[in-house]
């Protein structure tokens, strides 16, 4: 492993099976470590006209163009105030960068193959279910984990026109 800081926290051995955890509605969720980019607080967000409702616009970020997905919104679950805990947390999708909006930062957790399970097969009114990838077991709770491409692939966000 090179001694670069950087790249160390790049390495796969570094990052596998690691999970970033947040809070939408007073339940834990968490999406793969190597899909973040970076946490930013919450700033104003430039609406888009004619977007689903969950496609809440975009932000400039150090003279980048991100879209911004509610995730709360886009999981059919309700709307809530944005507060001084919300937050942005930068995902890559396809070499870009997209913006999920959490109600508050939990931290990073390691969920390796024993201590995941399959999401339950399922399907609600909303679809939510299709979102979870898998369940992460802890002690006496569970965690939603997330699948990105599922989030994203179909959430009308084109990532093809920003730069990374």
């Amino acid at each position: 492993m090179s001694s670069d800081k950087n790249t160390a926290l790049l390495d796969n051995d570094t990052v596998r099976d690691r999970y970033l955890c947040f809070r939408l509605a007073e339940q834990s969720f968490g999406v793969p470590i190597e899909r973040v980019r970076e946490i930013v607080e919450m700033q104003e967000i430039t609406p888009v006209p004619h977007m689903p409702e969950y496609l809440k616009g975009v932000v400039n970020l150090r003279g980048q163009i991100i879209p911004v997905i509610d995730l709360r919104l886009r999981m059919a679950l309700p709307f809530k105030e944005y507060d001084g805990r919300t937050c942005i947390v930068m995902v890559e999708h396809r070499e870009k960068l997209v913006g999920l909006v959490v109600d508050r930062m939990e931290e990073v957790r390691y969920f390796d193959e024993e201590h995941r399970e399959p999401a339950p097969d399922y399907r609600d009114d909303q679809g939510m279910n299709r979102f979870v990838q898998s369940i992460g077991r802890e002690e006496k709770r569970v965690l939603m984990l997330l699948d990105v491409e599922e989030i994203l692939d179909n959430s009308r966000v084109d990532v093809g026109d920003h730069d990374r």
